[in-house]
């Protein structure tokens, strides 16, 4: 799996992110660019504490997210995505 700490994955990330518009078909679910944007971005913020929106959930869950998000599998297409990550 690549690492966003690599030089070339990094890049090619950042090439993706500033080729969406508002108006970019979904490739992986029903979101337009903006709402997938803000889905990307919402863990990110509730891990480092800048967010008030707050995720109930039992150990479980937690730790099968976490070894899912350290997986060299890629994620699934079409996922349910929690309520608090949609705009």
């Amino acid at each position: 799996m690549k690492s966003f700490f690599e030089a070339k994955a990094y890049q090619e990330l950042q090439e993706r992110i500033e080729n969406i518009t508002t108006d970019s078909t979904a490739q992986w679910g029903k979101m337009n660019g903006a709402q997938m944007l803000n889905h990307c971005q919402a863990p990110i913020k509730i891990a480092i504490d800048k967010s008030d929106v707050t995720i109930k959930s039992n150990w479980l869950i937690k730790v099968l997210f976490k070894k899912m998000m350290y997986s060299p599998k890629p994620f699934k297409k079409n996922a349910p995505t929690p309520p608090q990550f949609r705009s």
